[in-house]
């Protein structure tokens, strides 16, 4: 099995470049004096298709042969990658059918049908879907935006420590990297709904290898995270975001470092169910 390195991620970089944003990094004076710290929010809530999945999803349909997507793409995921998939089949010109829990957010599934891809519906269950900072902060559901960060952080002149967030009630990663293996998250109810899904392999590989760090965070702490970004930075991110400020808030002592990068994942929000009043 291969796993990804730094030059892997830089000839990523320059397949995809053409075909993402480069999203800004925005700070906040206000939650530096809160936290006692320089935060800064890498913003990928404003990436094509809403979340920072399209690049991934954008380099794997670049990458493949013709024959490779001659019948086209297919994935099965709860929102954010179903709709970045989708946008890379459409940048292509190949089709896409995505699997998708009934219970996904309407606004997801109104996106993927808006990229053109052919939506089915599943039970939602996991069987049935198959500057130099001292610390990066990130969510954690399938592993590769955190395996993904680790890696980049290996190639940098000074040390970065790496920590993956995420919510207590869908606690896998937490509990895979203490065991040291996979345990695959059952069904369970967290308002984080990107962060629902199971480590993949390699993507657990390089966390392993690179000594990334996992701690978990309440429903409760999500919500006012996700409500705090939004009144006092002015910007509209998800739940499965908000768990990065949300493990800031909860366990600082557990984060280290003045500088501390966060990095918000997407900005697709159902607002017929937001967390909060």
């Amino acid at each position: 099995m291969h796993l990804p390195d730094i030059d892997d991620l830089r000839a990523a970089e320059t397949r995809i470049a053409a075909h993402t944003h480069r999203t800004p990094v925005l700070t906040s004076r206000t939650l530096d004096a809160r936290f006692g710290a320089e935060l800064y929010f890498k913003c990928e809530n404003f990436q094509r298709a809403g979340a920072f999945k399209f690049r991934g999803a954008c380099n794997a349909v670049l990458a493949a042969t013709d024959d490779e997507v001659c019948n086209g793409v297919a994935t099965h995921s709860s929102g954010n990658h179903a709709q970045a998939l989708s946008l890379a089949a459409q940048i292509r010109d190949v089709p896409a059918t995505i699997v998708m829990p009934s219970d996904a957010a309407q606004v997801k599934q109104r996106a993927v049908a808006g990229y053109g891809a052919r939506v089915v519906l599943c039970e939602p269950t996991l069987a049935s879907r198959e500057t130099t900072l001292d610390t990066i902060v990130t969510p954690v559901g399938g592993g590769g935006l955190l395996a993904g960060t680790a890696v980049a952080a290996s190639a940098t002149a000074e040390p970065v420590q790496v920590i993956g967030a995420e919510p207590e009630t869908a606690d896998d990663a937490y509990r895979s990297v203490a065991a040291g293996y996979i345990i695959p998250v059952e069904q369970t109810r967290t308002i984080a709904d990107g962060l629902r899904t199971s480590l993949g392999e390699r993507n657990f590989a390089l966390m392993q290898r690179h000594g990334v760090r996992i701690c978990t965070v309440s429903e409760t702490g999500i919500a006012a995270a996700m409500r705090l970004v939004w009144e006092r930075m002015k910007i509209v991110i998800e739940p499965s975001s908000a768990v990065t400020l949300a493990a800031l808030m909860e366990k600082r002592d557990d984060i280290p470092g003045q500088k501390i990068g966060l990095i918000f994942t997407g900005g697709n929000v159902d607002l017929d169910r937001l967390p909060f009043a």
